[in-house]
C-alpha cells in the first residue's frame, strides 16, 4: 500500500520518496483553493483561463503516480491523506476528479494518518491529541480521538487554519541574510528582474539552512543569487528570533481549539518539516502546559500514516474475500476443513458444518455479526435441517 500528501511545493511518498510539483503548473497555496473552492487563474504563451482548484489538485498526484511510475505497478488503490478541515464538497469534488484520471484513491484524514503513522514509533499516546500540521502555507490543528487505539478518529471538534505557514518564515530568512551581505558590502537589488527571477531558489536554500539549524547551531550558507559572493552566517538564535511571531500564532491556534474542544486533550502532536524546530515544542510544552510529540520524521510521518490506514480499512475486505473462497471450496468438498479428514477432494459433497463455521469468521472479518452471534443475541424459533445443496433458515 502506498500513501502520499499533498504539500505546497512537493507531494511526500510513504516510501520516502519527494516529487517536486511543478511551481509554474501548481500554486503554493492550493489546498486553501480547494477548501474554499477557488479556482486558479493560469497564463502562458497560448493564452489564459480559469482551471479548478480540485483539478489541478488531482492533475498534480497523476503527476506524481506517473513520476513514481505507480502505474506500472500494483499499487491501487492509494492513500491520499487530505486536511482535516476539507468540508465534505471538496472531498466529493477531489474524489470525482481524481477518479476522471482513472486514479483508484482512496481520501484519508490528514490527521488521523499523523497519528496511525507515529504509532509505529511504538510511542503511547493518550486518549485525545492535537494534531498541529505545520505547512509551508498554513497551520491547522485537528483533535483526534482513539490515539490509544488502533483506530484514531478526528473528533467533532472545530478546525482552525492559520495562513501562515513556514513560507513567511523561510522569506523573513531570506530578508535577514539580505542585510547580512548588505553589511558586508554586498547590496542585492531586490527590484531586479534577475534576482527576483532567482528568489524561488534562494528561498528553497533558506528552508533547508532552517532545517538544518534545528540540530546545529549556526550554518552558513552562499546564496545563489547574481552579485552575491560571500556566505552568510544564521545561528539558531537568530532563526528562533526570526520566528518568534509565528510561533505566537501557532500557540494562538492551539490554544483556542482546545478551548472549544468539548473534550479534554492529553498531548500535541506536531507534524511537517518545521515540526522539527525546537522552538515550536517548547514553546508549546510551556505556555499550554501539555506533553508535546514530535516524529523523527515528521515530513513522512502523515504519507506513512496514510499507507497504514489504508492497509488495515483494505485487509478486512481482504480478508473476507478469501474466507469467502474457503467457504465455496469446503461446503463443496473441494478441500477438507483444518483438523478434521473431511470429504474426498471433487466429491462435491455439501459439508454444512463447514459453511456455519466460517460464516461466523466471515462475519468477524466484515466486523457484523455472524449466525452464531446472531443467535446468541436473540432467540431463534426454528431451522431447518441442512438440506443436501442448500441450506435453508427462518
Amino acid at each position: 500500500m502506498v500513501g502520499i500528501e499533498v504539500g505546497a511545493t512537493r507531494i511526500t511518498v510513504s516510501s520516502g520518496e519527494s516529487i517536486p510539483l511543478d511551481q509554474e503548473l501548481i500554486p503554493p497555496d492550493l489546498l486553501r483553493r480547494v477548501a474554499d473552492d477557488t479556482p486558479y487563474v493560469w497564463l502562458n504563451g497560448d493564452g489564459h483561463g480559469l482551471s479548478p482548484a480540485w483539478d489541478v489538485y488531482a492533475v498534480a498526484i497523476a503527476d506524481a503516480l506517473r513520476a513514481h511510475r505507480l502505474e506500472e505497478r500494483d499499487e491501487f488503490p492509494i492513500g491520499v491523506a487530505v486536511p482535516g478541515g476539507w468540508a465534505p464538497r471538496a472531498l466529493s469534488q477531489v474524489s470525482a476528479a481524481l477518479a476522471a484520471r482513472g486514479i483508484d484513491a482512496v481520501l484519508l484524514n490528514d490527521a488521523e494518518a499523523a497519528v496511525a503513522g507515529y504509532r509505529t514509533s511504538g510511542t503511547r499516546l493518550p486518549e485525545s491529541v492535537a494534531v498541529v500540521g505545520l505547512r509551508a502555507t498554513q497551520v491547522s490543528v485537528v483533535v483526534v480521538g482513539g490515539c490509544d487505539r488502533d483506530r484514531p478518529v478526528a473528533l467533532p471538534s472545530p478546525t482552525l487554519v492559520h495562513d501562515e505557514g513556514a513560507e513567511r518564515l523561510d522569506a523573513a530568512v531570506l530578508q535577514h541574510l539580505i542585510r547580512g551581505l548588505a553589511d558586508l558590502g554586498e547590496r542585492v537589488d531586490v527590484s531586479d528582474p534577475e534576482v527576483l527571477a532567482a528568489a524561488r531558489g534562494a528561498l528553497e536554500q533558506c528552508r533547508r539552512l532552517r532545517e538544518s539549524l534545528s540540530t546545529s547551531a549556526r550554518e552558513s550558507e552562499l546564496l545563489d543569487l547574481p552579485g552575491v559572493g560571500h556566505r552568510v552566517l544564521l545561528t539558531r538564535s537568530e532563526l528562533e528570533e526570526l520566528a518568534r511571531p509565528w510561533a505566537d500564532a501557532v500557540v494562538g491556534v492551539l490554544s483556542m481549539t482546545l478551548e472549544q474542544c468539548v473534550r479534554p486533550v492529553g498531548a500535541v502532536l506536531l507534524t511537517g518539516g518545521p515540526a522539527a524546530m525546537p522552538l515550536i515544542s517548547q514553546r508549546v510544552s510551556a505556555d499550554l502546559a501539555l506533553e508535546v510529540h514530535v516524529p523523527e520524521q515528521p515530513s513522512l510521518v502523515v504519507a506513512r500514516g496514510a499507507a497504514r490506514l489504508l492497509a488495515e480499512r483494505r485487509l478486512p475486505e481482504r480478508r473476507a474475500r478469501g474466507l469467502w473462497d474457503t467457504v465455496k471450496r469446503r461446503a463443496l468438498g473441494f478441500s477438507p476443513a483444518p483438523g478434521r479428514l473431511g470429504s474426498v477432494a471433487g466429491s462435491g459433497a455439501f459439508d454444512g458444518g463447514a459453511l456455519l463455521a466460517f460464516e461466523d469468521e466471515l462475519a468477524a472479518a466484515r466486523d457484523v455479526p455472524g449466525p452464531e452471534a446472531a443467535r446468541q443475541a436473540k432467540p431463534v424459533q426454528q431451522t431447518k435441517p441442512v438440506q443436501q445443496g442448500k441450506l435453508v433458515h427462518w
